[in-house]
């Protein structure tokens, strides 16, 4: 395992999505309930039609990150907006016809989760995230604990509703800062507001992802440290700097 400068640190940043949080139900299953509010039938009620759903959200969803990424900043779209496109894809991608008599229901079906992501109850927390949070608040006041997430801006209400934002000192989203991960320049941007000088002591960032957790952040130009919570067998990559769980996270920072 990766030595952490646990003396030294200031600050960490916590990726979100499957760090900290998670999708409570099934994204098929959840996106078919919503259409058949609005009219689009036949999907609710098949299971083989909501695992291909599911399928289509995550192809998309990876798609879209590529094509449009940080939910389209740079092309001037709205987060709304991205996602109506997604959600429009999704369906599209699934075997539904969309066209001009059902165009309105898809638009609906995508307002409605637009608001229906952006509360606690679609979500939970990963197993251990309170008592991680409340030790590192307890026992190491000063140092910064904040959020760095390629989120849109539902992200604080999300937290907000799951009890959470009172242990960060700030939050950081790739929408408000003009860059997502793995982009070096979210990562400096913050480093740079915070006056972090020395990465390599002061500096650590948990997340999940290879590509967009950890190798920005080790390499140059910032040269810091990462660590990626899950399955170094199904990350396939090192394990040296994979911590099984948010648990051993708190050993490894020392929070006894």
């Amino acid at each position: 395992m990766i030595k952490i400068p646990n003396k030294t640190l200031r600050l960490i940043t916590f990726d979100v999505t499957n760090t900290l949080i998670k999708v409570k139900h099934d994204i098929g299953t959840e996106y078919a309930k919503v259409a058949n509010i609005y009219g689009i039938s036949g999907i609710a009620d098949n299971p083989e039609r909501i695992q291909r759903l599911t399928e289509s959200f995550r192809l998309n969803f990876r798609k879209y990150n590529k094509e449009l990424p940080n939910y389209g900043y740079n092309r001037n779209m709205t987060s709304v907006q991205w996602w109506q496109q997604l959600v429009i894809s999704t369906f599209t991608d699934a075997g539904l016809i969309v066209d001009n008599s059902n165009l309105k229901k898809i638009e609906n079906t995508s307002a409605h989760l637009f608001k229906l992501y952006s509360r606690g109850s679609q979500w939970e927390l990963k197993h251990g995230v309170h008592d991680l949070l409340s030790e590192l608040h307890k026992q190491r006041p000063n140092l910064n604990v904040s959020i760095l997430s390629n989120f849109d801006e539902r992200l604080e209400s999300v937290l907000r509703d799951l009890g959470l934002t009172h242990y960060f000192n700030q939050i950081f989203i790739s929408r408000q800062l003009g860059f997502a991960k793995p982009d070096h320049k979210a990562f400096l941007t913050i480093l740079d507001k915070l006056k972090i000088k020395n990465p390599k002591l002061e500096y650590l960032h948990v997340g999940d992802s290879v590509e967009l957790d950890y190798d920005p952040v080790v390499n140059d130009p910032i040269d810091g440290n990462s660590l990626i919570i899950g399955n170094s067998t199904k990350l396939n990559t090192d394990s040296k700097f994979v911590v099984r769980d948010l648990i051993q996270l708190k050993t490894i920072l020392e929070l006894e």
